[in-house]
């Protein structure tokens, strides 16, 4: 082998190698041409939309859901671009009503009856509390505009707040508060010792009382009177609504017999009363012997 292909060889490899070098560092012009079209064509279509490509919130999903240790504590996000995925499609109106999910942890180190308020948003929020895990099973407590639970000290609890409202806008601003709940409604019921008896029609008139410890929302009363009349029983319902506030609120209900005429005498009403406060409710029942008069 002559000396001059020893002598040439090496400098083709390295000119060869040289070359790759400056091809990798400057990609062909037809490429590049095409990345710079569709670079604009991103950005055209951006300008003609007036939006920019969407970005879902990290909380987004359960994996990243936002934790809280402590209470008093406030939430403030824009959910504006949260989803709703089959992964987390799993409060109350999963199915096409919950949308624009966002989720958060509740973790206290010890045990606290909390209320998860949402009623400041700027939308309908469904509030969704699971205990333990993110999951079907494990949902207990939903409720519009918010909810309040004994949070057990140690145990993680999974707050799923959803667009609710139905509309074709998903998510808005969601305020959120999370403190010591309140303490629950409490109804008081009394009914009168005497009712009154229409005798010509046989409708009888119960009357009494009902307060709560705190304005409630609403509150109904309901009345199942009985009488016996010989071997008959004549039996009748009737219900009415009225103001539950710490003030006792006098009430009044129109029996009328389903099977008869009430007539002057002894009658026997079970009466049951309801009533709501924005996140509480509480019910009572009692039995009164009541003397109808004329």
């Amino acid at each position: 082998m002559s000396p001059g292909i020893h002598d040439h060889q090496p400098m083709r490899i390295r000119n060869m190698n040289a070359l790759s070098r400056r091809r990798l560092r400057r990609p062909p012009i037809r490429g590049r041409v095409r990345l710079v079209a569709l670079l604009g064509s991103l950005a055209l279509l951006g300008s003609l939309t007036g939006t920019a490509l969407a970005v879902a919130p990290g909380n987004d999903l359960p994996g990243g859901a936002t934790a809280i240790t402590a209470i008093p504590a406030t939430i403030d996000q824009d959910t504006t671009e949260a989803t709703v995925t089959p992964a987390d499609d799993i409060g109350c109106g999963a199915g096409g009503l919950d949308q624009a999910t966002v989720w958060y942890t509740l973790t206290l180190t010890d045990t606290t009856v909390v209320l998860v308020d949402a009623s400041t948003s700027d939308y309908f929020v469904g509030v969704n509390a699971f205990a333990g895990a993110a999951a079907p099973e494990n949902l207990f407590a939903c409720a519009e505009s918010g909810v309040s639970f004994e949070a057990v000290g140690g145990t993680t609890y999974f707050l799923m707040f959803a667009d609710i409202d139905g509309n074709a806008t998903h998510g808005g601003q969601l305020h959120i508060s999370i403190d010591v709940a309140p303490p629950p409604i409490e109804l008081s019921l009394a009914v009168d010792p005497v009712g009154k008896i229409n005798p010509m029609t046989g409708e009888a008139a119960i009357t009494g009382t009902i307060s709560c410890s705190q304005p409630a929302q609403f509150s109904d009363i309901q009345v199942d009177l009985r009488q016996a009349i010989g071997r008959f029983t004549v039996r009748g319902f009737g219900f009415t609504s009225a103001a539950c506030e710490p003030s006792p609120t006098a009430w009044w209900v129109s029996v009328t017999g389903e099977n008869g005429k009430f007539s002057a005498g002894r009658a026997t009403a079970q009466v049951f009363g309801f009533a709501c406060d924005s996140f509480s409710c509480d019910e009572e029942s009692l039995g009164a012997s009541v003397r109808l008069r004329r």
